[in-house]
């Protein structure tokens, strides 16, 4: 029987292989994915947003549209701090740029009954990651792609054409993205480090 049939609460599972399988390099990708998550709500002034959208750095998660200050990011079971330097921010929340995605093993969401628990500040739910322990080895991930398209859609053409448009020719290519990750590790001191 599947563990959300049998929880009292409703929980969403991710594991590292799911993760893999989407091709997601970014914390903010993975929620994104999850239905639970309102992204039109969320922030995510990572690294590739706009430099002009915020003083930025921040990604937050945001569970059922209530806002991101009501939703609890663990990390191992435990709190993550507030991640937004900004202090005119009314409703600070932890950034999940802090997360590596490399290390995650697992992303549980609870979005039922986690106020009683945790507290109001989780009215909208609970997000916990699940990062990997006692790794021991090299992990070398490595992501490349790109978008393109082919101007060749003879219905759209003739679109264009009738409203005096000179369709675009060729091949375009844009939207590159790269990515690499590397995670090293190795247990001492008797599985203690």
């Amino acid at each position: 029987v599947p563990a959300n049939i049998t929880a009292t609460s409703p929980i969403q599972v991710d594991t590292a292989q799911d993760i893999a399988l989407a091709g997601q390099t970014d914390v903010v990708d993975i929620l994104n994915s999850l239905p639970q998550t309102v992204i039109n709500s969320g922030i995510d002034f990572g690294n590739n947003s706009s430099p002009l959208a915020a003083a930025g750095g921040i990604a937050t998660a945001d569970l059922r549209g209530i806002g991101p200050q009501r939703t609890i990011v663990l990390v191992d079971g435990r709190r993550l701090g507030i991640g937004d330097p900004n202090t005119n921010n009314p409703n600070p929340a932890p950034d999940l740029d802090q997360i590596p995605t490399a290390l995650i093993e697992r992303v549980e969401v609870v979005t039922g009954g986690a106020s009683a628990t945790y507290g109001s500040d989780a009215i909208a739910g609970v997000v916990n990651f699940i990062m990997k322990k006692n790794f021991e080895g090299i992990e070398l991930d490595g992501q490349y792609g790109f978008d393109q398209h082919h101007q060749q859609n003879s219905y759209i053409e003739g679109q264009e054409a009738a409203f005096g448009i000179t369709p675009p020719t060729g091949s375009i290519r844009d939207g590159y993205k790269r990515n690499l990750s590397v995670i090293a590790g190795t247990n001492f001191n008797d599985g203690g480090g």
